[in-house]
């Protein structure tokens, strides 16, 4: 059911009939199933598998690469493997490559940056090296506020479990 209600978030993207939908870090490219349309970006993965439509890495130079590129582009739980302290700039990151006028949508998986968090941020940022899920929520709904873009859609949903593996717990949808 989970991976159902990402269409819900996609549907975003959709009302402004674009050419193209660039989904980075496709994974299988499961969505290109439904949408033709979508392009699906990734490397191969470990058994040499090749999913993706084009490949790509994104990293700093990708997205150096892609300023106001996208019309359309989302990811789903493909650039979450930093801190939780690098989530803001992962996101305007994100927004940087959307084209003016274009929409994004891009999730997280709490736990993933939760893991790569160093004890040092989470006892400054929470007191604690255990926070409860109501200080996370605090903290994210905190750190994306003022972004550069028009937010459509914004949910934080870690209050049943930080390890949302399909959905992601931080979801947003906006239009630059």
């Amino acid at each position: 059911m989970e991976f159902l209600n990402l269409f819900y978030y996609l549907n975003y993207l959709l009302e402004k009939n674009p050419k193209k939908i660039y989904d980075l870090g496709c994974g299988w490219n499961i969505f290109k199933k439904y949408i033709p349309n979508i392009i699906g970006i990734g490397d191969e993965d470990p058994a040499g598998e090749k999913y993706y439509d084009e490949y790509g890495h994104v990293d700093q130079d990708y997205i150096n690469l892609h300023q106001n590129y996208f019309e359309s582009v989302f990811s789903i739980n493909a650039l979450h493997f930093i801190p939780l302290s690098s989530l803001r700039n992962m996101v305007v990151d994100f927004i940087s490559m959307v084209a003016p006028g274009g929409r994004g949508f891009i999730t997280f998986n709490l736990m993933r940056m939760f893991e790569r968090s160093s004890n040092q941020f989470l006892l400054e940022k929470f007191k604690t090296i255990t926070p409860t899920n109501q200080q996370f929520d605090l903290y994210i709904r905190e750190s994306l506020q003022y972004l550069p873009c028009k937010i459509i859609v914004f949910d934080v949903d870690v209050m049943n479990s930080i390890n949302d593996v399909m959905e992601g717990n931080i979801r947003l949808v906006f239009e630059k």
